[in-house]
């Protein structure tokens, strides 16, 4: 029988990285990927920051598990050195004030349109949202005042600094340039964001049109992403979990009831969480009877909730753990800011 641990990194274990398109997955979905985790002696699914899954499995049902993702349309891989998951803003429609015409579906049309696995990390968020990152990616997709363009601003990685592409880009061509773009835009690429476009230009057509106008970034206000919260006349869920995982059974029973009430889909943040919405008041107490019988608390200190820490890493986990700990003790106000945490073994 396997001892409880923390993160169960032992050499007789294999991680596997799950993407979902945007941090979206339906019930149905859901469903099966916790009975995956089940049928694989696999007890918790790991949250990343690009709004993804990890299972982690022992090596004798590596293969089993990677066909049983497979076979039931997931991409599940063992190594992501290459990849990357998309992340997007969709988790915080709606439920965080007012929106800009950069809708949910507007952001599904965007993600189905995606007909590769980028290499690139791609960011597609709305303006004035803080859950999700505006420049946390190398390509980062954020909508303009122009309904259905996209400023583009794209990272180099040898600055560090964003550098915005010369046109705004259409909703339906954010896929296609994408992969363009992957080309001719790496490590090793020494070319200006005119340059990039004279190549697309040359290779591809796409929607666009030309600006010079660069992006009003808004003052940051930190999410409280936790909690059972009413918006316009509904509510949503957040859920989080101090050890970044959460149990294929409960994720189960979260899908079930996702059905039962038509609530949509669950939705994962770049803080290592879950949000629910679209809950009627009537169903209200179904959700608050779930969380009481899994003993799942939804109101931890804010100095709980503001970290940014590297996927399943045992230090950044103890580091941060520590940290949490003396702040509490000392009573210390951390209204405002955030914390981003990295080891020298940190891979995201």
């Amino acid at each position: 029988m396997r001892k409880s641990h923390e993160f169960p990194f032992f050499e007789k274990e294999t991680t596997i990285w799950i993407h979902l398109d945007g941090g979206i997955i339906n019930p149905s979905e859901l469903m099966i990927l916790s009975q995956i985790a089940s049928d694989n002696e696999s007890k918790y699914l790991y949250m990343g920051r690009r709004q993804h899954f990890y299972l982690i499995v022992p090596n004798r049902l590596r293969n089993k598990t990677l066909n049983d993702l497979e076979l039931n349309g997931f991409k599940g891989l063992t190594d992501i050195s290459q990849i990357s998951n998309i992340s997007s803003s969709a988790c915080a429609i709606d439920i965080f004030g007012k929106n800009s015409w950069a809708s949910e579906g507007i952001f599904q049309e965007i993600l189905y349109s995606f007909d590769y696995q980028p290499k690139l990390k791609i960011n597609i968020v709305e303006l004035n949202q803080s859950m999700v990152s505006l420049f946390g990616g190398d390509l980062n997709f954020i909508n303009s005042n122009l309904q259905n363009y996209w400023f583009l601003y794209l990272k180099n990685t040898k600055t560090g600094q964003f550098i915005r592409f010369p046109e705004l880009i259409y909703s339906t061509d954010i896929a296609l340039v994408s992969k363009e773009i992957e080309k001719h835009w790496n490590e090793e690429s020494d070319i200006s964001a005119f340059e990039l476009q004279q190549k697309l230009k040359l290779n591809i057509s796409y929607i666009c049109q030309t600006t010079e106008e660069e992006i009003q970034i808004p003052r940051f206000r930190f999410s409280y992403y936790e909690g059972l919260n009413s918006y316009e006349n509904k509510f949503w869920l957040g859920i989080y979990r101090r050890k970044e995982r959460i149990r294929a059974s409960v994720l189960n029973e979260i899908a079930s009831l996702l059905q039962a009430t038509n609530a949509g889909y669950l939705y994962l943040t770049p803080w290592k969480s879950l949000i629910v919405k679209n809950i009627q008041e009537k169903d209200r107490i179904h959700w608050e009877m779930l969380l009481g019988k899994n003993g799942y608390n939804i109101r931890h200190s804010c100095t709980d909730l503001i970290w940014k820490t590297p996927d399943l890493d045992i230090r950044a986990y103890k580091i941060k753990k520590k940290i949490v700990q003396k702040l509490d003790f000392k009573d210390v106000r951390t209204f405002g800011i955030t914390i981003s945490l990295k080891t020298d073994k940190s891979k995201s």
